[in-house]
Protein backbone atom coordinates (compact mmCIF):
# COMPACT_ATOMS: atom_id res chain seq x y z
CA UNK A 1 0.00 0.00 0.00
CA UNK A 2 1.52 3.40 -0.89
CA UNK A 3 2.44 5.48 1.40
CA UNK A 4 1.27 9.10 1.62
CA UNK A 5 3.25 12.40 2.88
CA UNK A 6 2.61 14.18 5.20
CA UNK A 7 2.12 16.89 3.20
CA UNK A 8 -0.56 15.49 0.51
CA UNK A 9 -2.18 14.34 3.92
CA UNK A 10 -2.28 18.11 4.54
CA UNK A 11 -3.41 19.26 1.45
CA UNK A 12 -6.41 16.42 1.26
CA UNK A 13 -6.97 18.07 4.83
CA UNK A 14 -6.83 21.46 3.61
CA UNK A 15 -9.21 20.36 0.63
CA UNK A 16 -11.88 18.96 2.88
CA UNK A 17 -12.09 21.83 5.26
CA UNK A 18 -12.26 24.89 2.48
CA UNK A 19 -15.47 22.66 1.28
CA UNK A 20 -16.78 21.68 4.65
CA UNK A 21 -16.46 25.72 4.86
CA UNK A 22 -18.30 26.62 2.03
CA UNK A 23 -21.30 24.32 2.79
CA UNK A 24 -21.35 26.53 6.14
CA UNK A 25 -21.72 29.27 4.01
CA UNK A 26 -24.53 27.90 2.08
CA UNK A 27 -26.40 26.96 5.23
CA UNK A 28 -25.33 23.39 5.82
CA UNK A 29 -24.62 23.07 9.40
CA UNK A 30 -23.50 20.14 11.50
CA UNK A 31 -24.04 17.64 11.52
CA UNK A 32 -25.26 17.38 7.60
CA UNK A 33 -22.05 18.95 6.82
CA UNK A 34 -20.54 15.61 7.53
CA UNK A 35 -22.91 13.38 5.02
CA UNK A 36 -22.29 15.74 2.78
CA UNK A 37 -18.35 15.17 2.72
CA UNK A 38 -19.29 11.34 2.80
CA UNK A 39 -21.32 11.45 -0.56
CA UNK A 40 -18.78 13.92 -2.22
CA UNK A 41 -15.97 11.20 -1.39
CA UNK A 42 -17.65 8.20 -2.91
CA UNK A 43 -17.76 10.24 -5.56
CA UNK A 44 -14.08 10.59 -5.76
CA UNK A 45 -13.65 7.54 -4.57
CA UNK A 46 -15.83 5.97 -7.54
CA UNK A 47 -13.40 8.02 -10.02
CA UNK A 48 -9.92 6.96 -9.49
CA UNK A 49 -6.56 8.57 -10.20
CA UNK A 50 -8.99 11.14 -12.10
CA UNK A 51 -8.36 15.25 -10.57
CA UNK A 52 -11.93 16.78 -10.72
CA UNK A 53 -10.83 18.91 -13.37
CA UNK A 54 -10.06 16.42 -15.86
CA UNK A 55 -14.11 15.41 -15.83
CA UNK A 56 -16.80 16.94 -17.45
CA UNK A 57 -20.80 16.15 -17.42
CA UNK A 58 -20.77 13.08 -18.58
CA UNK A 59 -18.42 11.54 -15.48
CA UNK A 60 -21.32 13.39 -13.31
CA UNK A 61 -24.48 12.05 -15.02
CA UNK A 62 -23.42 8.36 -15.56
CA UNK A 63 -22.18 8.64 -11.78
CA UNK A 64 -25.94 9.54 -10.78
CA UNK A 65 -27.78 7.06 -12.89
CA UNK A 66 -25.52 4.25 -11.38
CA UNK A 67 -26.41 5.16 -7.85
CA UNK A 68 -29.59 6.26 -8.77
CA UNK A 69 -30.66 2.38 -9.96
CA UNK A 70 -28.95 1.13 -6.35
CA UNK A 71 -31.54 -0.13 -3.71
CA UNK A 72 -32.29 0.83 -0.64
CA UNK A 73 -31.02 4.68 -1.66
CA UNK A 74 -33.92 6.83 -0.06
CA UNK A 75 -35.14 9.20 -2.07
CA UNK A 76 -33.47 12.15 0.39
CA UNK A 77 -30.34 10.30 0.33
CA UNK A 78 -30.12 10.68 -3.71
CA UNK A 79 -30.91 14.44 -3.31
CA UNK A 80 -28.21 15.07 -0.54
CA UNK A 81 -25.59 12.87 -2.93
CA UNK A 82 -26.44 15.30 -6.05
CA UNK A 83 -26.47 18.27 -3.64
CA UNK A 84 -22.76 17.04 -2.50
CA UNK A 85 -21.48 16.83 -6.11
CA UNK A 86 -23.46 19.63 -7.33
CA UNK A 87 -21.17 21.51 -4.48
CA UNK A 88 -17.98 19.87 -4.96
CA UNK A 89 -17.55 20.93 -8.49
CA UNK A 90 -19.05 23.94 -7.60
CA UNK A 91 -16.18 24.66 -5.24
CA UNK A 92 -13.53 22.68 -7.73
CA UNK A 93 -14.38 25.67 -10.42
CA UNK A 94 -14.78 23.78 -13.56
CA UNK A 95 -15.89 25.46 -16.25
CA UNK A 96 -18.72 22.88 -17.84
CA UNK A 97 -20.48 23.22 -14.37
CA UNK A 98 -23.45 24.79 -15.37
CA UNK A 99 -24.02 21.94 -18.11
CA UNK A 100 -25.24 19.49 -15.80
CA UNK A 101 -29.13 19.92 -15.09
CA UNK A 102 -28.74 19.58 -11.29
CA UNK A 103 -32.27 20.09 -10.96
CA UNK A 104 -33.22 17.33 -13.64
CA UNK A 105 -31.17 15.18 -10.95
CA UNK A 106 -32.82 16.05 -7.86
CA UNK A 107 -36.17 16.17 -9.43
CA UNK A 108 -35.43 12.50 -10.56
CA UNK A 109 -35.36 11.49 -6.56
CA UNK A 110 -39.22 12.40 -6.40
CA UNK A 111 -40.62 8.35 -5.90
CA UNK A 112 -44.22 9.61 -7.36
CA UNK A 113 -46.50 7.51 -8.74
CA UNK A 114 -47.41 8.44 -12.72
CA UNK A 115 -50.74 9.95 -11.91
CA UNK A 116 -49.31 12.07 -9.31
CA UNK A 117 -50.61 15.72 -10.09
CA UNK A 118 -47.14 17.33 -9.07
CA UNK A 119 -45.49 14.54 -11.79
CA UNK A 120 -45.87 17.50 -14.71
CA UNK A 121 -44.95 20.12 -12.57
CA UNK A 122 -41.31 17.92 -11.71
CA UNK A 123 -40.90 17.89 -15.34
CA UNK A 124 -40.91 21.91 -15.97
CA UNK A 125 -38.08 22.13 -13.69
CA UNK A 126 -35.90 19.51 -15.57
CA UNK A 127 -36.49 21.26 -18.84
CA UNK A 128 -33.80 23.82 -18.09
CA UNK A 129 -31.46 24.46 -21.21
CA UNK A 130 -28.70 23.31 -18.78
CA UNK A 131 -26.95 20.63 -20.69
CA UNK A 132 -24.99 20.24 -23.32
CA UNK A 133 -24.10 17.34 -25.82
CA UNK A 134 -21.86 18.16 -27.67
CA UNK A 135 -23.21 21.40 -30.22
CA UNK A 136 -27.35 20.15 -29.45
CA UNK A 137 -28.39 20.86 -25.76
CA UNK A 138 -31.17 19.05 -24.12
CA UNK A 139 -33.03 22.49 -24.93
CA UNK A 140 -33.32 21.69 -28.18
CA UNK A 141 -33.69 18.00 -28.06
CA UNK A 142 -36.88 19.30 -26.39
CA UNK A 143 -38.09 21.26 -28.75
CA UNK A 144 -37.82 18.99 -31.72
CA UNK A 145 -38.61 16.26 -30.60
CA UNK A 146 -41.88 16.97 -28.52
CA UNK A 147 -44.13 14.84 -29.69
CA UNK A 148 -42.06 12.01 -29.64
CA UNK A 149 -40.65 12.81 -25.95
CA UNK A 150 -44.58 13.21 -25.00
CA UNK A 151 -45.08 10.01 -26.96
CA UNK A 152 -42.53 8.05 -24.51
CA UNK A 153 -43.25 9.46 -21.64
CA UNK A 154 -47.11 8.35 -22.00
CA UNK A 155 -45.58 5.27 -22.79
CA UNK A 156 -43.43 5.01 -19.38
CA UNK A 157 -46.27 6.03 -17.34
CA UNK A 158 -48.54 4.05 -18.60
CA UNK A 159 -46.36 0.64 -17.28
CA UNK A 160 -46.52 2.25 -14.05
CA UNK A 161 -42.78 2.62 -14.04
CA UNK A 162 -40.69 5.20 -11.23
CA UNK A 163 -40.19 8.76 -12.22
CA UNK A 164 -36.85 7.81 -11.50
CA UNK A 165 -36.74 5.31 -14.45
CA UNK A 166 -39.04 7.65 -16.59
CA UNK A 167 -36.37 10.57 -15.99
CA UNK A 168 -33.50 8.09 -16.60
CA UNK A 169 -35.27 6.70 -20.07
CA UNK A 170 -35.64 10.54 -21.32
CA UNK A 171 -32.06 11.37 -20.87
CA UNK A 172 -30.30 8.70 -22.39
CA UNK A 173 -32.63 9.02 -25.86
CA UNK A 174 -31.94 12.54 -25.69
CA UNK A 175 -28.27 11.45 -25.56
CA UNK A 176 -28.95 9.12 -28.28
CA UNK A 177 -30.65 12.04 -30.46
CA UNK A 178 -27.80 14.42 -29.55
CA UNK A 179 -25.45 11.98 -31.08
CA UNK A 180 -27.38 11.93 -33.94
CA UNK A 181 -27.15 15.01 -34.30
CA UNK A 182 -30.49 16.17 -33.43
CA UNK A 183 -32.48 14.03 -36.23
CA UNK A 184 -35.07 12.21 -35.89
CA UNK A 185 -34.17 8.89 -34.65
CA UNK A 186 -36.87 6.97 -36.75
CA UNK A 187 -35.25 7.87 -39.62
CA UNK A 188 -31.88 5.59 -38.76
CA UNK A 189 -31.24 1.97 -38.88
CA UNK A 190 -29.31 -0.58 -35.89
CA UNK A 191 -25.83 0.89 -37.43
CA UNK A 192 -26.54 4.22 -35.71
CA UNK A 193 -27.38 2.24 -32.44
CA UNK A 194 -24.62 0.74 -32.74
CA UNK A 195 -22.24 3.44 -33.48
CA UNK A 196 -24.00 5.12 -30.26
CA UNK A 197 -23.24 2.24 -27.33
CA UNK A 198 -19.60 1.89 -28.96
CA UNK A 199 -18.78 5.61 -28.29
CA UNK A 200 -20.59 5.24 -24.91
CA UNK A 201 -18.41 1.80 -24.10
CA UNK A 202 -14.94 3.00 -25.99
CA UNK A 203 -14.51 6.90 -25.67
CA UNK A 204 -17.08 7.67 -22.52
CA UNK A 205 -15.56 4.72 -20.11
CA UNK A 206 -19.54 4.14 -19.59
CA UNK A 207 -20.21 0.98 -17.62
CA UNK A 208 -21.83 -2.37 -19.20
CA UNK A 209 -24.57 -2.49 -16.67
CA UNK A 210 -25.05 1.87 -17.46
Amino acid sequence: MPTVSSTSRDKVRSFWDRYIQKLHESGIKPPFDRWFVLRAEQYIEAHPNRKLAEQGPSDVDDYLAEVGRRGGLKDWQFRQTVDAIQKLFEFAGVAWFSQVDWDHWRASARSLEPSHPTVARDYETATKPVEDTGATSFAEIRQAHTALLDQIRTAVRRRGFAIKTEQTYLHWIMRFIAFLGNVDPSQQGPEHVARFLDDLAIHRKVSAST
